[in-house]
């Protein structure tokens, strides 16, 4: 039986085969996260808890209105990745 030699360059279908399965991994974390987003919100919504979910996101400052981004989903409505958040307070610099 031969023993890989730990000095040996990996060749290139290696590389290949290791970025492929790179790829693969990502985007199956992507689609969990992506599931795991839409299971969040569905129970927020089962909750009828929306309000306070604005409020609490509110008060710890997790929105996404201070960044460039308008906020609207591109995969989904999920109110407009809650959009209608505003900011508590800007902090002024």
């Amino acid at each position: 039986m031969k023993k890989d030699n730990p000095d040996k360059k990996p060749t290139m279908k290696e590389v290949k085969n290791v970025i492929n399965n790179l790829i693969i991994m990502l985007d199956d974390s992507r689609k969990k996260i992506y599931e795991l987003d839409q299971i969040v919100g569905k129970y927020i919504d089962f909750k009828n808890d929306h309000e306070k979910f604005v409020l609490f996101m509110q008060k710890e400052n997790l929105n996404e209105s201070n960044t460039k981004d308008s906020g609207k989903s591109s995969t989904g409505d999920r109110k407009a990745k809650i959009g209608s958040i505003k900011p508590t307070a800007k902090k002024s610099s």
